[in-house]
């Protein structure tokens, strides 16, 4: 977008896709912005422990879907706390 000077305003509640699309992401609690910042940012200085946990929660809600779907040895028991680990990883 930066070739035309446009901007572009997305909403996500996938802040995977907020950072890989976007140049700058505001994060916004109760109304309130939380945190308005570069992807680079937001992931490796979150302004408030409310940004933290609400990247770190979803990205491991996301992986643990994919998990879900495409691992027949992690689908079989949600509980099972390997399913945390990457199979490649538990060799």
């Amino acid at each position: 977008m930066d070739q035309y000077n446009l901007t572009t305003i997305m909403v996500t509640h996938d802040p995977e896709e907020a950072c890989t699309m976007s140049d700058r992401v505001l994060i916004l609690n109760q109304g309130r912005i939380a945190q308005y910042d570069t992807p680079e940012n937001i992931i490796e200085h979150p302004a408030s422990d409310f940004v933290r946990d609400f990247i770190l929660h979803q990205l491991e809600v996301k992986r643990n879907n994919i998990y879900s779907l495409f691992s027949e040895d992690h689908a079989a028991d949600p509980a099972d706390p390997a399913r945390r680990e990457p199979a490649l990883v538990r060799a």
